[in-house]
């Protein structure tokens, strides 16, 4: 029985050495099988080589890869179509995986060069009367099937890439490591960043505002899920606290008669014995969670206690809410809606991530920031407007802190610990926060 155990234990410890030295799929290839294939090929070199990427109106793309040979090998291409076409066929297989699903594949002899031709759809996007070419652009999560890490770059394939822009464009930005000239960009290295848009187009002040849209495009669809699972149960809670406390305040607070304070701790601990009876007991922790519910509701049942109070406020609420009066807090909410509208347009237009990691860190700590702000300024009941404008850029920070931090690591996610550290915080932390300097200051 020992030698059994000993045995399968020596089985998983190797099982575990293997995934730990497995190899990382190695990112795409533009143009994959193009160099190496030739050279592969008897007596057969590639003294030089290039690849054209011709974008047209409507976003797709012909692609001309052409490798200069030598050797006494390349009269055999030439005149026999069945080794050039086994030469191509190889190519078609690639060498690795390709960046881009490659259509109609063709391969002929032009003199002592390979021509390898083939077209890939949708490169890019019609946008404010551009081109945006988005294929390089990899942090959308939008590659190739065969692609697992899509934050790694494209490798060219060859000793350059050039992309062409349609007729009567001109490139408008200059991506990373690439040069522009006129109606092309050209990479010499080895890699495209995967942070790379390029742009074609005749008029330079669209490059921004098109390639804002096509991240919002992308980042919204993250961002949104992100920013309501976070924002509707924060700003809810920063809005009772902003509506009830002034009120509240004006006859004295003591947090033992605090029915608000009594609400959430409650909540809390029936979320902790929540989780401590599905520890427990498994699935049957439910019914017990259940149970403990119906006990509250019992003991705080319509008539009773803080369900009155509750409805006193939800009444009150929807008529400060919805009165066609223009107010101060009013004219102050549209004015911080406005600032922060700003501030996305500056995040959606830094798709390099140049700072978008450092705003998702500012806003996240402001977000926590808030509700101290919060317990001091419900203590003066004449501080409405400030009020307002704390709860809207609450509202507006939670947006630009998502917003930022899907732009920053991508539509597929990322820092999955980092974000749930944050997720934890802003569960817990806000209404400590809150009371606590509530406390002090009544002190």
């Amino acid at each position: 029985m020992e030698r059994r155990r000993l045995v399968a234990t020596l089985a998983l410890l190797a099982l575990v050495a293997l995934a730990g030295c497995a190899t990382v799929p190695s990112p795409g290839t533009v143009c994959s099988g193009c160099t190496e294939m030739p050279e592969q090929t008897d007596n057969v070199s590639v003294d030089d080589s290039v690849t054209h990427f011709y974008v047209d109106s409507e976003g797709d793309a012909r692609v001309e890869a052409r490798m200069q040979l030598s050797g006494s090998g390349v009269d055999s291409l030439r005149t026999d179509r069945g080794k050039l076409q086994a030469l191509v066929g190889r190519i078609k297989e690639g060498y690795g995986p390709s960046a881009f699903e490659r259509r109609n594949l063709t391969g002929r002899m032009d003199g002592d060069t390979l021509v390898v031709t083939y077209r890939v759809s949708d490169v890019g996007e019609r946008r404010f009367d551009t081109v945006v070419v988005d294929a390089f652009y990899r942090y959308d999560g939008d590659g190739p099937e065969t692609e697992d890490n899509y934050e790694q770059s494209f490798y060219i394939g060859t000793d350059r890439l050039v992309v062409h822009g349609p007729d009567g464009t001109r490139s408008l930005v200059d991506p990373p490591d690439g040069t522009s000239d006129g109606d092309r960009v050209t990479w010499t290295g080895d890699e495209v960043s995967p942070r790379t848009y390029v742009v074609f187009g005749s008029h330079e002040a669209l490059a921004r505002p098109a390639i804002a849209l096509e991240v919002l495009s992308w980042a919204v669809g993250s961002a949104v899920p992100g920013a309501l699972l976070l924002g509707v149960p924060l700003v809810g809670l920063a809005s009772a606290f902003a509506v009830y406390y002034p009120r509240r305040l004006d006859d004295g607070w003591n947090p033992r008669e605090d029915w608000v304070l009594r609400a959430q701790l409650a909540l809390g601990g029936l979320l902790v014995a929540h989780f401590l009876f599905l520890a427990m007991l498994g699935n049957l922790g439910g019914l017990f969670t259940l149970g403990l519910l119906a006990l509250v509701i019992w003991r705080y049942r319509p008539g009773e206690g803080i369900f009155p109070r509750v409805r006193g406020v939800a009444e009150s609420v929807p008529g400060a809410l919805l009165s066609p009066e223009i107010t101060d807090e009013r004219l102050t909410a549209v004015a911080v809606a406005i600032v922060f509208a700003a501030l996305t347009a500056v995040v959606v237009v830094d798709y390099r991530g140049t700072v978008t990691f450092w705003v998702f860190l500012v806003t996240s700590g402001n977000i926590l920031v808030t509700f101290p702000v919060l317990g001091l300024l419900v203590s003066k009941p004449r501080l409405s407007v400030a009020r307002t404008a704390l709860v809207t850029a609450l509202a507006g920070t939670v947006w630009l802190s998502i917003l930022a931090g899907v732009v920053d690591s991508g539509a597929l996610g990322g820092g999955g610990l980092l974000w749930g550290l944050l997720l934890l915080s802003f569960i817990f932390l806000p209404s400590p926060l809150f009371y606590g300097t509530l406390w002090l200051t009544a002190e």
